[in-house]
């Protein structure tokens, strides 16, 4: 029985917990706080009972308990902060932009091959040559032939932004060649890194880098080790001082999760 003004006592900490007030080492907020606001999940998804994060029924779902108590939920993995699916359309930009994926590569197989300059300009407004390779001392290389003449014919094109892509799956999980973009964003190599794709992309006359990383900080994909956890700040960084680099009339994009 409450018989004063105050704040309830904080939950007891979850040791894996990633989210919410549960997590080892918060502290007691200033009275009046809403403790389940503390420690939200990363992009705003779900954040359940036992301190996870997600975006399914075991996250998103609040289930109020039957004596309604503070700090008390239904026998389920109840959500208790950024509750719900619901779908939130935004305002759309005034200027959309239409981006074409050209694989260089495929010469390199006997069929179903094409020429960049055969993508319709009339459609597209940018085109990302996919993929430059790079070598593992941070270096922009295109000495694979067929990419290279793809690579003559692109710069020679008009009337479409001209982007150069770097990564996709194989370069990033590949034994020979996984570790050179986990290598190039860390503070050692960041800057060297950065000023060779800036280098590139001024000799060369094109407007903007895509990153294709497949992905900073990943834990579990086959054959490779886990990644260095602090390479999501590292690459964001990276990502960072690369625009700021270009300027404003050059763009920086990257790949992203679809999934959380």
């Amino acid at each position: 029985m409450c018989t004063s003004t105050g704040s309830p006592p904080m939950p007891a900490p979850v040791a894996n917990a990633v989210c919410g007030p549960m997590m080892v080492g918060t502290e007691q907020p200033s009275a009046g706080t809403n403790l389940s606001t503390l420690n939200p999940c990363p992009l705003n998804v779900c954040c359940n009972v036992w301190g996870q994060c997600g975006m399914n029924d075991d996250f998103c779902v609040f289930s109020k308990s039957e004596s309604s108590a503070p700090g008390t939920l239904a026998l389920k993995n109840g959500c208790i902060s950024n509750c719900g699916r619901d779908i939130i359309k935004g305002t759309a930009l005034e200027k959309k932009i239409k981006i074409a994926y050209f694989e260089a590569w495929n010469y390199n197989r006997n069929c179903l091959t094409m020429d960049v300059d055969q993508i319709d300009t009339s459609i597209y407004t940018h085109i990302h040559f996919a993929f430059a390779n790079l070598t593992p001392n941070f270096k922009v290389d295109i000495s694979d032939q067929n990419i290279k003449d793809q690579f003559e014919i692109f710069k020679a094109m008009t009337d479409v932004k001209k982007i150069i892509s770097f990564g996709g799956w194989d370069f990033s999980t590949l034994p020979r060649t996984f570790n050179i973009l986990r290598e190039a964003v860390k503070p050692a190599n960041r800057e060297t890194f950065m000023n060779n794709l800036v280098d590139f992309v001024k000799e060369n006359k094109l407007d903007g880098i895509d990153l294709d990383w497949e992905y900073p900080r990943a834990p579990d994909i086959l054959d490779i080790p886990s990644d260095d956890p602090e390479n999501g700040q590292n690459y964001y960084l990276l990502l960072s001082n690369l625009k700021n680099a270009l300027g404003p009339f050059k763009s920086v994009s990257f790949a992203a999760l679809a999934s959380y």
